[in-house]
């Protein structure tokens, strides 16, 4: 990931530390509907050419959920990478493929998770990058439109 200190090292050594911020807020909003799940599988990929940066387990994901939110924390970074007028996994999503939502497009990265419901996946994403600096609220807002997502707003208000 570059020299050390690197801006992306920096950032992505804040993403460790955001578990003890952004899951506890996340899974305590009001009408989530598994506040039990805490963790899940976090993946950041270049936007210009999908090379992936970083992939982390985020909290302390159950071995037995561990394979499936890892293969999808990347299927949806790369079905984004794949449709490059896309912002959200939500505009080529289909359940029935397993394929999710819970990926965002910065300006430079795409951020995808895996975990929580999908809704909760991309809201946690959209902070992460807005924390991070790596979009503005507005784009965040036009992403969680997409999606209509319930749950963003409510964690930018309590973050």
């Amino acid at each position: 990931m570059g020299e050390k200190g690197s801006p992306l090292e920096r950032e992505v050594f804040l993403v460790y530390h955001l578990e003890t911020f952004i899951i506890p807020v996340l899974t305590n909003l009001p009408g989530n509907p598994k506040p039990h799940k805490k963790s899940g599988y976090l993946t950041i990929r270049q936007k210009a050419d999908g090379k992936i940066l970083l992939v982390a387990e985020i909290g302390n994901c159950p071995f037995s959920k561990a394979e499936k939110y890892l293969r999808l924390s990347l299927e949806k970074g790369e079905r984004l990478f794949r449709h490059p007028k896309h912002l959200s996994s939500w505009q080529s999503r289909d359940p029935e493929k397993e394929k999710y939502g819970g990926a965002i497009v910065t300006n430079e990265f795409i951020l995808s998770f895996s975990g929580f419901r999908e809704y909760l996946d991309e809201a946690m994403v959209l902070v992460l990058a807005e924390f991070l600096r790596w979009i503005s609220r507005e784009q965040a807002e036009k992403i969680a439109a997409i999606s209509n997502n319930p749950f963003y707003r409510e964690l930018t208000r309590r973050t």
